[in-house]
């Protein structure tokens, strides 16, 4: 009885990924929010930063924005960047571009240069040298001049050990 009574009208309310023109003023929102709640000052969300909210998958759609953005908030000097964010929401980019698992962000002076993020430098460089080596641990950590048990916590950290030693880094 209460199902009919309150399935008089149905509204299908699309996924936030699916809606990708409202995550920039929603994300501006809770940063702003933030801001004025616990009095933390922050520059507005950059342009480069908006394009790479864009471009991620949001399963737990408004509010894992707003957790996301909190975060990243609490944890900046000033600036909002990609690295402030959780990293489960930075590996989650849409499908959509799956050779791409970063976004483009202006160059400081205004050029479209792409800039990525540190670790994600890292993992591609990584997933290189062990295509170099053919998959060798022990050669690629002795290139990379870490430890192997360095390079293993590495491939752990970035989900390389599930795709294979076979992969390719993303150009």
């Amino acid at each position: 009885d209460l199902y009919y009574r309150i399935n008089v009208v149905r509204l299908r309310l699309p996924r936030l990924s699916e809606r990708g023109e409202d995550i920039p003023l929603m994300a501006e929102y809770f940063r702003a929010q933030f801001e004025e709640k616990f009095s933390k000052q922050s520059e507005p969300l950059s342009a480069g930063m908006l394009n790479y909210l864009q471009r991620l998958d949001w399963p737990g759609n408004i509010r894992e924005l707003e957790n996301a953005i909190v975060r990243a908030a609490a944890l900046c000097d000033q600036l909002v960047r990609p690295e402030d964010l959780p990293e489960r929401v930075r590996r989650s980019f849409k499908t959509a571009n799956p050779e791409s698992t970063a976004a483009p962000f202006a160059h400081a002076n205004g050029g479209d240069e792409l800039l990525l993020p540190l670790a994600e430098l890292e993992r591609r460089h990584i997933l290189r040298v062990l295509a170099r080596t053919g998959g060798n641990k022990q050669a690629a950590a002795r290139i990379l001049g870490i430890d192997r048990t360095t390079l293993q916590r590495k491939l752990e950290r970035y989900d390389l050990e599930k795709s294979g030693n076979n992969a390719k880094p993303a150009e």
